[in-house]
C-alpha cells in the first residue's frame, strides 16, 4: 500500500484572500517554480488512469468545465445534462445535484459568497456550495461563452462570446449581474486564462494565420491583439510556475509560450496529431496535463519543453476537462465518456498542501475549463 503524500506548506496567498494584488501573486510564482525547478522537484509520479463513480446519464456532450471548492469538492456544470456533476476528491464519491437550463461552458468558484459559476448559452448559473441551491441570472449575451476568467480580487469574472456579438462581457459578483463592456474583441474565443500581471489572455480560433491571441486588462477595460498562432485552432491555455502562458493546439500544430510582460509569442515545439489539449490544467508535479476528444492524456513539461502523449484513458469518447483535487490526483469531467476518470498518485511525491485553500495549485490562475 502506497502511503499518503508528503505535504508541503505553501499557502500564500490564500485563496479566500481580498483583495488579491500582484505582489502577493508575483511572490507566490516565486516560490511555486523554486518548488518546482529545484533539486531532483516534488517527486510526484502518477498511475494509471481508472474510472470512478457509477455511469452517468446522458449520451454525448455530458459535462463541461468545473471548479474545486475549498472543501475539495469538483463542481462540473452539464451542458446538454440539465444538472450539476459533484465529484468529492476526498473520497471519490461521485453524484448529481440541482438543475440547469442551456449548454455550459466552463465554471468558477467565488471564495467571496461560497458559490460556483457557470457560463451558459444566454445565463449564467450559480449554485451556492453551503446548501446546494441554484439560481440562474440573466445576461445580455447570446451564442456559447468561453470559459470566464476570475479577476485579481475575486469580485469580477470575464469572457468573451462566440458568435455575431464578440465583445468582452464583465460579470459583478457582488451584485450578480452581468453587463456588456461593448468591447468588440473580432473572432472567436476558445479558452482563456489570468496571468501573474493580472492580465487576461484569450486564445484564437482557427483558421491558421488569421487569428491573433488578445490581452485584456481589467483595471482599464482595454485589450490588445498580438500574436498569429502557426497552426489552427489554439484550444487550452494556462499559465505555467515559471509565469509564462502556455497554450496548446488541438492536434498537429504548435505548442506556443506567451511572455505576459512583452507579449512575445515563442512557439516551443509542434505536437504531433495524437495531442488533445482541449482542457489543460497544473499537476501535483508541476506538469500541464490536458484532455480532449478520444482516450489521449497528453502531458507537458516546461521545464524541458517535452511532450508526451498516450492513448491510456477509459473511453475513446473523450473528456474535456481536467482538475486536480484535494490530495493532488487528477479527475477528468466526461464529455461523452460514461464515467469520471480519476489518475492517481502512486508515490510518496511532495504535494503542496493544502491544495484545497488554492482551488489548484496555481489559485485563480487555474485555469476554469
Amino acid at each position: 500500500m502506497i502511503a499518503p503524500a508528503a505535504f508541503e506548506d505553501i499557502t500564500f496567498p490564500q485563496q479566500a484572500l481580498f483583495p488579491w494584488s500582484s505582489y502577493e501573486s508575483n511572490q507566490y510564482l516565486r516560490a511555486l517554480n523554486a518548488y518546482f525547478t529545484s533539486g531532483s522537484g516534488n517527486g510526484v509520479v502518477y498511475g494509471t488512469p481508472v474510472e470512478i463513480g457509477a455511469t452517468l446519464a446522458g449520451g454525448v456532450a455530458k459535462y463541461l468545465g468545473g471548479a474545486m471548492t475549498p472543501s475539495g469538492i469538483i463542481y462540473a456544470p452539464g451542458y446538454l445534462n440539465t444538472d450539476w456533476l459533484l465529484i468529492d476528491t476526498n473520497n471519490d464519491t461521485v453524484s448529481v445535484t440541482g438543475s440547469l437550463s442551456g449548454n455550459h461552458t466552463s465554471a468558477f468558484y467565488s471564495p467571496y459568497n461560497r458559490a460556483v459559476y457557470a457560463s451558459g448559452t444566454s445565463r449564467v448559473s450559480k449554485i451556492t456550495i453551503d446548501n446546494n441551491s441554484g439560481s440562474f441570472v440573466s445576461t445580455p449575451v447570446t451564442g456559447l461563452l468561453p470559459p470566464f476568467v476570475l479577476s485579481y480580487d475575486g469580485l469580477a469574472a470575464y469572457v468573451t462570446n462566440i458568435g455575431t456579438n464578440r465583445s468582452i462581457y464583465k460579470y459583478d459578483i457582488l451584485i450578480d449581474s452581468a453587463s456588456n463592456l461593448n468591447i468588440p474583441t473580432t473572432n472567436d474565443r476558445y479558452s482563456a486564462c489570468l496571468a501573474g500581471n493580472g492580465k487576461m489572455y484569450w486564445t484564437p480560433a482557427g483558421p491558421a494565420g488569421t487569428r491573433n491571441y488578445i490581452e485584456f486588462d481589467p483595471a482599464t477595460d482595454t485589450y490588445t491583439s498580438f500574436g498569429t498562432p502557426a497552426g489552427d485552432t489554439q484550444q487550452g491555455i494556462i499559465m505555467a510556475p515559471d509565469g509564462f502562458v502556455y497554450a496548446f493546439p488541438f492536434q498537429a500544430n504548435p505548442v506556443n509560450r506567451i511572455n505576459p510582460t512583452t507579449r512575445a509569442v515563442t512557439s516551443m515545439l509542434t505536437a504531433g496529431s495524437t495531442c488533445r489539449m482541449a482542457g489543460v490544467c497544473i499537476g501535483a508535479d508541476g506538469n500541464i496535463y490536458g484532455c480532449g476528444v478520444g482516450n489521449t492524456l497528453s502531458i507537458y513539461n516546461w521545464r524541458t519543453n517535452t511532450l508526451t502523449t498516450s492513448a491510456t484513458l477509459p473511453s475513446t469518447s473523450g473528456y474535456q476537462s481536467i482538475h486536480m483535487g484535494v490530495n493532488g490526483d487528477l479527475y477528468l469531467i466526461p464529455w461523452s465518456a460514461p464515467k469520471v476518470v480519476k489518475i492517481p498518485i502512486i508515490n510518496n511525491g511532495r504535494v503542496i498542501r493544502p491544495i484545497q485553500e488554492m482551488n489548484g495549485i496555481l489559485g485563480r490562475h487555474q485555469s476554469a475549463l
